[in-house]
């Protein structure tokens, strides 16, 4: 039996740099951008000019929807680049309880300081502002039509703002057994990974009736099962270990439910 420990610190430093973007797919630039859409002056073009009104509305509100999917695309699709310098503390640990049983952890606690970023922001929806309407007063028609284009477009299409995100906490706790016997190992674990929900301040904007819990990222967490079977195939030259990893999520909060199996061939040198 024995135990080894190791304690130390990371630095992370915002370096990372595309060589080249676009080789697969495409890249979804975070822009504000606010189409004009006036739902009166569409029924009008189909009653008013018929087929040829028809062609221009159904041009008008396709490029409308898929500019608001462009949006949501570059919201959830492209990740948050996030150049933004981290101090990590590291605990590493490995107990041998025999020779053919030990415990690997390691808890990894890391503090994200404060950077600037982009953030999509939707404006709070009040229901005073519908109550106070009368949408049966023929003389308000165009006033509320209005008022509901606005509504309408402001939802598809959000606020993109600069901002201040405060620094945060990241942390991470990862513990493995594994039991060896002849060529074969068994490995077993578990993994913990956690993230602060995220503050912000100082949004470059004049508008007032932010919706800013929208636009924050909330706290986030995964949990997962891990398993591995190696061996080890001696040659003449060199030693082989083949191996089959899997790790499943068995709990999460704001992250998906995913899993891994992976094949691996290893050689020594």
């Amino acid at each position: 039996p024995g135990w080894n420990h190791f304690f130390g610190f990371e630095i992370t430093a915002p370096i990372h740099f595309a060589f080249k973007r676009g080789l697969i797919g495409n890249k979804f630039e975070k822009v504000c951008y606010k189409p004009n859409l006036d739902i009166c002056e569409l029924i009008t073009l189909v009653v008013k000019y018929g087929e040829a009104g028809q062609k221009q509305v159904i041009e008008t509100t396709t490029n409308f929807f898929l500019g608001a999917l462009y949006q949501l695309s570059a919201n959830l699709l492209e990740p948050a680049d996030e150049r933004r310098i981290g101090i990590a503390l590291v605990s590493k640990s490995e107990i041998h309880f025999t020779n053919w049983l030990k415990l690997n952890s390691r808890i990894f606690v890391e503090y994200l300081m404060a950077y600037r970023g982009i953030r999509y922001f939707t404006r709070k929806r009040s229901n005073i502002n519908f109550s106070r309407r009368n949408f049966a007063d023929e003389d308000q028609a165009e006033n509320n039509m209005n008022f509901i284009n606005r509504q309408f477009i402001d939802k598809l299409y959000p606020e993109v703002l600069e901002t201040r995100i405060l620094g945060s906490f990241v942390a991470r706790q990862t513990s493995i057994v594994t039991a060896r016997r002849g060529r074969w190992s068994l490995s077993l674990g578990s993994d913990l990974w956690w993230k602060q929900k995220e503050k912000i301040a100082n949004i470059h904007t004049s508008i007032t009736d932010l919706d800013i819990e929208n636009g924050t990222l909330d706290e986030a967490y995964q949990s997962k099962l891990l398993a591995a079977v190696t061996y080890k195939k001696r040659t003449a030259h060199r030693d082989l270990y083949f191996s089959l990893a899997a790790d499943a999520t068995y709990t999460s909060e704001y992250l998906g439910d995913d899993y891994t199996v992976i094949f691996g061939i290893e050689t020594t040198f």
